[in-house]
């Protein structure tokens, strides 16, 4: 799973055992732990990615006469995709284009929206697109411009933003 995905959903099944109980290594929490069908939501720690908890299942046996039995699960957690590079901008009315420029680790690529009416160069997916403000744009003297991840994986995306304001 990712680090940006704050729970995931676990199942167990079992045979002679009268139910069982879901613990972890890790610091996040179980929905129902005695639930066959459950939800592991994860803790603060366990977001510090990349690394590695373990969800244990441990079955009680129906019968009394047995030991308990417990399987483990690995549950490997993926840093979370990033935004890089963007910071407020104080440009001049009279700019043609503001140069954009943002990377975007752990994720393929990213989409710019905008709060005005200007437009993209050469598209809202390249990561170092120009802006290129309208002329309601430069009259309302800021627009904001968000940049949201994609190609995400298993991850959720991720949106930054920034404000060009016009002087």
């Amino acid at each position: 799973t990712c680090a940006n995905v704050p729970s995931i959903a676990v199942s167990s099944s079992f045979t002679v055992a009268s139910g069982g109980t879901w613990t972890s290594t890790g610091d996040g929490n179980f929905t129902d732990a005695t639930a066959d069908n459950t939800t592991y939501n994860l803790g603060t720690n366990d977001q510090n990615a990349p690394t590695t908890i373990q969800l244990i299942f441990t079955a009680d046996d129906g019968l009394g006469n047995c030991s308990a039995v417990a399987d483990t699960l690995n549950l490997t957690i993926d840093e979370a995709p990033e935004i890089n590079g963007l910071a407020d901008l104080t440009v001049c009315a009279d700019t043609a284009f503001v140069q954009l420029g943002a990377t975007t680790p752990r994720a393929s690529g990213g989409t710019w929206t905008t709060s005005g009416t200007g437009s993209f160069s050469p598209s809202a997916t390249a990561l170092d697109a120009q802006y290129n403000p309208s002329a309601a744009d430069l009259t309302a003297g800021s627009v904001r411009l968000r940049l949201t991840t994609t190609g995400n994986g298993i991850c959720n995306a991720v949106t930054d933003s920034m404000t060009v304001t016009f002087t």
